[in-house]
């Protein structure tokens, strides 16, 4: 009998999903940041989630039961009058997470369009506003001490390019505890 309820809960079990909404940048920039990835290898090790993590500009992750059509309505909804723009990036910046963390990160000149379409979708989803600095992550969360240890020279560096944001890209994976457990793209919406 307990294991007839046990099945009968399991039917009504649901799995949770983490959705990452980003911008992917062109190739062209992705091989820069890989290059500059493995340059950062060379000079402190990197752990392989930071090496091989695809190149993006993270607008937010949330959390729900599997409910694409949900979430697929309400990102099309938010982004149906949205405009391509042009995406400029200049030199490095550092982010600390706490005493011990760090972050390296590509600088957004204009973050204006990223923060616009960043409210519209939380708007759209009806989630509180957080502090937002639109960034494109080289490598995250990586000890202070050995960011520390390049980070005069990593500042030096004088990246310039540019690419037109087209489109806004859906992750999806499960939340579990495999730490292998990748994303899986669902949707991108094209910009006009």
């Amino acid at each position: 009998m307990k294991s007839a309820i046990n099945n009968q809960l399991a039917l009504f079990d649901t799995q949770n999903y983490e959705f990452n909404i980003l911008i992917s940048p062109t190739y062209r920039i992705k091989n820069y940041v890989y290059n500059f990835k493995q340059q950062i290898n060379e000079r402190i090790g990197l752990d392989s989630k930071n090496l091989y993590s695809v190149p993006h500009i993270s607008l937010f992750k949330m959390e729900s039961t599997d409910n694409d059509d949900y979430i697929l309505e309400n990102f099309k909804q938010a982004l149906l009058y949205s405009r391509r723009f042009k995406v400029e990036l200049n030199g490095v910046g550092f982010f600390k997470h706490g005493e011990s963390k760090k972050s390296v990160f590509l600088n957004i000149v204009n973050p204006e369009p990223i923060v616009h379409i960043y409210k519209r979708l939380l708007s759209a989803f009806r989630l509180k506003e957080r502090p937002f600095l639109p960034h494109l992550t080289v490598v995250k969360a990586v000890s202070s001490s050995k960011i520390n240890e390049i980070e005069y020279d990593l500042s030096k560096y004088d990246y310039h390019d540019n690419f037109f944001c087209t489109k806004v890209t859906v992750l999806k994976k499960p939340i579990n505890d495999d730490p292998d457990t990748k994303y899986v793209k669902i949707y991108e919406a094209l910009l006009n």
